[in-house]
């Protein structure tokens, strides 16, 4: 976000910032000695700082490794077990036990209270501050978040993984591993303590075993009874 100063007055830029993921009904604003932080939007009054968590607890939720169908492109998902929003500016996320710097979350990140945030893992970080610059190996793998001091807080190994089937942790943030034949980035895994994620299956037979049938695809029948 830029302020610039008036055509009259030059043009010059007066101030800017740079955020990444939000939290849903918080602000951003300038705190003790303009510094930037979290906060309770407090329109036309003075800045409100919001407390934050500890962010030592956030783990490795969920992630997806060969998407084809079910999902536009892999992903990694992030789980914040504490009641508190923590802030996520800062800290690494990579895919290389010898390169654990290779993504830098965006300054001014938060994932909120018992909530989630997720990274597509295209190798496009200039689609938007959630996309990794790394993809996810659909073999074997290792998934690491650092602390901007280079602490691990959390890893994950993996084996080799199946097409649309993604894997994590159930209930969300437990040390139990599982696969996830639908998955659900930015959302509460399977099996969650909470029952926030109920999967439901339904089946609907299109044609009877043993029956003939056919398709038309050279003309458009729309409207048509055929």
């Amino acid at each position: 976000l830029f302020l610039f100063d008036s055509a009259a007055h030059g043009g010059g830029l007066l101030d800017s910032v740079r955020f990444g993921l939000q939290v849903p009904d918080l602000s951003l604003g300038r705190l003790t000695e303009g510094v930037w932080g979290l906060c309770q939007p407090s329109f036309g009054a003075a800045n409100r700082p919001q407390p934050t968590g500890d962010p030592r607890g956030l783990r490795i939720n969920e992630w997806l490794a060969d998407a084809q169908f079910v999902a536009r492109n892999d992903f990694l998902e992030l789980y914040n077990p504490d009641p508190l929003p923590v802030a996520l500016g800062g800290f690494f996320l990579s895919d290389a036990a010898g390169a654990p710097t290779r993504f830098a979350i965006a300054p001014l990140s938060f994932i909120a209270g018992k909530g989630y945030a997720e990274f597509v893992a295209d190798n496009d970080p200039t689609s938007g501050a959630n996309h990794l610059n790394f993809k996810l190996s659909p073999d074997v793998g290792l998934v690491l978040l650092s602390s901007p001091g280079l602490e691990l807080i959390d890893a994950v190994n993996y084996g080799a993984q199946r097409t649309d089937v993604s894997e994590g942790r159930s209930p969300d943030g437990a040390s139990s591993m599982t696969a996830f034949s639908q998955p659900t980035p930015g959302g509460g895994n399977p099996g969650t303590a909470l029952g926030e994620c109920t999967l439901a299956t339904t089946t609907v037979q299109l044609v009877t075993l043993g029956a003939a049938w056919k398709y038309n695809q050279t003309a458009d029948l729309d409207g048509t009874g055929w």
